[in-house]
């Protein structure tokens, strides 16, 4: 089974708040949508496995679990986890990720999401942007994830082909529990802008990174070095995201990470084997979630990606 609609709300967001640095003409047709169910099956089934991502080993008491970091979003070509990380899927007992789409989730109140207001220029920006993007306004969601999304299908990267929902599917085809660590309205608080100040400014810095093209390149740039397992592409940008939005990362990344790798440590400690697969920004840092499972007492170990033909 493929997952064509189901899809957290946070996926690579953050690369939505860069500044806008270069410049370039968006297209005026729709962004494409994913293959029919039975096209992307034939497609992924002849396609080889690709060992792509981030992945590390984790030992403690006798046990070994697994940190994969991912992107929500892929290219249907790495859809197919590569031997490597299918080993340590198998090996484990549970699977871990950020929002399990297979349980219901809290519905948020829309009022939740449209507690500050746009000036009339924004909302001019915002709707040029939507007409290009063919997005019909959805009050339940931030502009920032619906443009995104948009930017990421012109390039080909969807949410039924990343690895999060890939591996959520081999778990339940297998009967492999899967674990949530967050819950949906702790995602959602996370990204919910704290003053009009901070939402102003991350709108403004948006709409800004849409309109010159800087959110599509970045957003191809990361898909790319995930493809190549190429860590320093992902420590550079959460040190770029720090340094830019301190509040904002520290909320996103470094918050979520101190709970999620609670629970982590928690189920290790229970004496379960896990193989945790969330977004790749929660790995890299002072306050990844590698760092805080070695002070924790961890073995974590760096594991360099091959592709299944040896390269």
């Amino acid at each position: 089974m493929l997952i064509q609609t189901a899809r957290p709300l946070r996926t690579c967001i953050a690369a939505f708040l860069l500044p806008a640095m270069t410049t370039g003409a968006l297209a005026q047709e729709c962004p494409p949508q994913p293959l029919p169910l039975e096209q992307a099956r034939e497609h992924i089934e002849k396609t080889p496995a690709k060992n792509a991502g981030l992945l590390w080993r984790v030992e403690k008491s006798g046990r070994t679990s697994w940190l994969y970091g991912t992107m929500h979003l892929m290219h249907i070509d790495y859809a197919k986890p590569g031997l490597q990380v299918m080993i340590g899927m198998r090996t484990s007992d549970v699977l871990a990720v950020e929002i399990n789409v297979y349980e219901p989730q809290q519905p948020i109140p829309t009022s939740q999401t449209s507690k500050f207001e746009m000036s009339q220029e924004q909302l001019g920006r915002l709707k040029s942007a939507y007409q290009k993007e063919c997005i019909a306004h959805d009050p339940a969601q931030p502009a920032t994830h619906l443009l995104m999304q948009s930017q990421a299908n012109r390039l080909g990267l969807f949410w039924g082909y990343g690895p999060d929902g890939r591996l959520m599917q081999i778990a339940k085809r297998t009967n492999k529990p899967i674990i949530q660590l967050e819950s949906l309205d702790q995602q959602i608080n996370a990204l919910r802008p704290r003053s009009q100040v901070e939402f102003d400014a991350q709108l403004n810095s948006s709409l800004k990174s849409f309109e010159h093209g800087v959110l599509s390149s970045h957003l191809a740039t990361l898909a790319k070095a995930w493809q190549r397992n190429d860590l320093q592409t992902f420590i550079k940008d959460t040190e770029q995201m720090n340094a830019q939005f301190p509040d904002f990362a520290r909320r996103i990344n470094d918050e979520r990470n101190v709970l999620m790798a609670r629970k982590i440590d928690d189920l290790h400690t229970e004496g379960k084997r896990i193989f945790v697969a969330v977004g790749a920004t929660h790995m890299t840092g002072t306050h990844g979630i590698p760092k805080l499972l070695e002070e924790k007492g961890y073995t974590v170990t760096f594991v360099p990606l091959r592709n299944d033909n040896g390269q």
